[in-house]
């Protein structure tokens, strides 16, 4: 099948094809579904609240990238930036990857069109690096959710579906869709993506030097999410007739979303990432033949 993304500064896209635990009744229980999936990525310099496109490409991320460093006596790896290629994301990842500082209490909140905050995630670091939690969060504010450890290590059987990039077999039955979700959850609070992060809402970052008096909490920097979701077309072979482009049915994928906001150490490089997906088997995978992806990007980001 023939694929078509956008050309534009920053951006970039994938097709791909794997496996989630079926949540719909028309399977049976514990059956996985193959899912086509399209993921599309866009860089990001922020400059003031503005997001505007990177001059570097970043591309699709086919592996997790590690870091090493020394924790508690030992040299460990950190997941500094995860793989892109979740099948899919039932809630939305947002990462903040700056180092934290002792004492130091963090919120990361969402704004909505209403101009609504509402804390998605919050943390006191302690004063001591080694008493954090791991060494992930002692190296980042909000980083990636070690795949190798509770609670993420409790939604997936490594011995039948290997996570990095995505479950390759259909033999999901101890699988946990939530897997795919990156973010700390051991920080995440009750509004967290309580609604889909869309164009025009803000993420803001806060912090506090006592966490016992929010006088003292400072908004340390915050942005403006700049671009819609791309739209996406499938043009398939309708089995009868000429196999011709004005003969091919087409349907649009609906779902796309915003699913994955990280920023980068130093707090200016940001990326975004939009998936979509649609029951891959739905037809026989010969009948397809191309995957047209468009995206209306905004004034001043592109």
């Amino acid at each position: 099948m023939q694929t078509i993304f956008p050309e534009a500064t920053g951006a970039s896209g994938l097709f791909l094809t794997g496996f989630r635990r079926a949540n719909e009744p028309s399977f049976a229980p514990n059956a996985a579904e193959q899912l086509g999936v399209v993921i599309a990525k866009r860089q990001y310099e922020r400059v003031g609240s503005q997001l505007i496109s990177s001059d570097t490409n970043k591309d699709i991320k086919l592996q997790d990238e590690f870091t090493e460093l020394e924790f508690d006596g030992e040299t460990v790896q950190v997941n500094f930036y995860e793989s892109d290629l979740a099948v899919v994301k039932p809630e939305p990842d947002i990462v903040y990857l700056a180092a934290p500082m002792g004492n130091m209490t963090y919120r990361l909140k969402h704004q909505d069109e209403s101009n609504v905050q509402r804390t998605w995630l919050s943390r006191t670091v302690p004063s001591t690096a080694t008493d954090n939690i791991d060494a992930d969060a002692a190296e980042h504010v909000f980083g990636w959710q070690p795949k190798g450890t509770a609670p993420r290590k409790d939604l997936a059987d490594f011995s039948i579906a290997p996570p990095n990039p995505a479950p390759d077999t259909p033999n999901l039955s101890t699988f946990q869709n939530a897997f795919f979700n990156g973010y700390r959850r051991e920080f995440a609070q009750a509004n967290y993506a309580q609604q889909n992060l869309q164009q025009d809402q803000q993420i803001i970052i806060t912090e506090l030097s006592d966490a016992a008096d929010e006088d003292t909490e400072v908004e340390r920097f915050r942005f403006t999410l700049p671009d819609p979701p791309p739209e996406g077309f499938l043009y398939y072979y309708k089995g009868s007739n000429k196999d011709e482009l004005p003969q091919w049915k087409i349907t649009r994928i609906q779902n796309f979303a915003l699913d994955t906001v990280v920023i980068g150490e130093n707090e200016t490089d940001i990326y975004l990432v939009w998936r979509g997906y649609w029951p891959f088997q739905s037809m026989p995978s010969e009948r397809y033949r191309q995957l047209l992806v468009r995206q209306a990007f905004t004034e001043g980001a592109t």
